[in-house]
């Protein structure tokens, strides 16, 4: 559920492109993005570091609040600035993600910042509460309270210039969820506005009143034969969070669109050699790309979907019936949904003009 920096490209025609290995990035007006298959980092606990500072967090202004409907002009604006804005954050990463602290969520607020021993040409980053700030002040800002309640940490970290932006995983509790965004590449707003709002996607449709999470495969996340097993016992579509409700938006997302393709994706699901789960994953999305609003969103129901997500909130409504369009259409058939859009896009409208 990684994103990574590039230059977003809104639209809903998909380019070809090859499959980088494990995250999102647009190259030339192609999308490139992988999920990683393995099992979730767990946060690190190291001692605090010496002399690193200690701080809550709390919001510096008040969210305005937002009417249910937004101006057109406004979000015609915010949706062109999304298509033709280029990341501040092009290369690839160092590869390796290193926590730099983990906030506790309190409401709105940050707490208990928990600081790891980092190397020194790090701490700058670690220390930066301003930009941390700005990363956890937008999230709020977009995202509804009582939408985002399982947020629970927040943690920020860096695998350098480019390469991963962000993400979110299930923590020890499965109902409690942590957000992760990458501090070198935060000074972008199409980046992280966009993450931000995929990463959300998959809260909205992962979270505990959507999924019964399986227990078992939360505690063996490699296990086939554990997944396999529990995945027999669920008359719906099963992720590695558990079996979905019928009436989830997950299950009726995938029972409307991956029926047909489902039994082929999930014959290279396990497949542990990754260079050829990137070919396989490449090959589906090329054979189905018509299907996708992303190359990303080949990746799993999980990524459509969030993927898919994202394109509602910022694009405009499709005026055709493809696949990938249908996808997006989707969202529109519940009207909580459309509200919530409307929640997020006037204060996305807000902080696009923000310096």
């Amino acid at each position: 559920m990684k994103r990574r920096s590039g230059l977003i490209v809104l639209a809903l025609v998909v380019v070809g492109g090859a499959v980088l290995v494990c995250a999102c990035v647009a190259v030339f007006g192609a999308l490139y993005f992988l999920l990683p298959r393995s099992s979730p980092t767990v946060i690190s606990t190291n001692p605090v570091a010496t002399g690193a500072p200690v701080a809550t967090l709390a919001p510096v202004a008040t969210v305005p609040v937002v009417p249910q409907t937004v101006d057109a002009a406004c979000a015609q604006r915010l949706d062109s600035d999304v298509l033709t804005s280029e990341s501040e954050s092009a290369g690839e990463g160092t590869g390796n993600d290193q926590t730099l602290v983990t906030y506790q969520v309190r409401g709105d607020s940050l707490s208990s910042p928990d600081f790891t021993q980092v190397a020194s040409d790090l701490t700058g980053f670690q220390q930066d509460l301003t930009d941390q700030k700005k990363i956890w002040d937008l999230f709020t800002a977009i995202i509804p309270a009582d939408q985002r309640s399982e947020v629970t940490s927040f943690e920020i970290f860096t695998d350098g210039k480019g390469g991963d932006l962000g993400s979110v995983l299930q923590s020890d509790d499965p109902r409690d969820w942590i957000l992760q965004m990458d501090i070198q590449d935060s000074g972008n707003f199409t980046d992280t506005s966009t993450t931000l709002v995929h990463e959300f996607g998959h809260l909205l449709t992962l979270n505990d009143s959507q999924i019964t999470t399986d227990i078992p495969v939360f505690n063996n996340p490699d296990s086939q034969s554990i997944f396999e097993q529990e995945a027999a016992s669920c008359p719906d579509y099963f992720t590695f969070e558990g079996c979905t409700h019928s009436d989830s938006y997950l299950n009726r997302f995938v029972q409307r669109f991956w029926s047909p393709i489902l039994a082929e994706w999930q014959t290279f699901q396990w497949e542990t050699n990754q260079d050829q789960l990137d070919q396989d994953t490449y090959d589906f999305y090329n054979k189905y790309s018509d299907q996708f609003v992303s190359e990303y969103a080949a990746t799993s129901p999980e990524e459509d979907i969030a993927e898919s997500w994202m394109f509602f909130i910022f694009g405009p409504k499709p005026a055709d019936t493809s696949i990938a369009n249908e996808k997006v259409l989707f969202f529109y058939d519940f009207p909580e949904l459309v509200s919530l859009r409307a929640q997020i896009l006037g204060p996305l409208c807000v902080a696009s003009q923000q310096p």
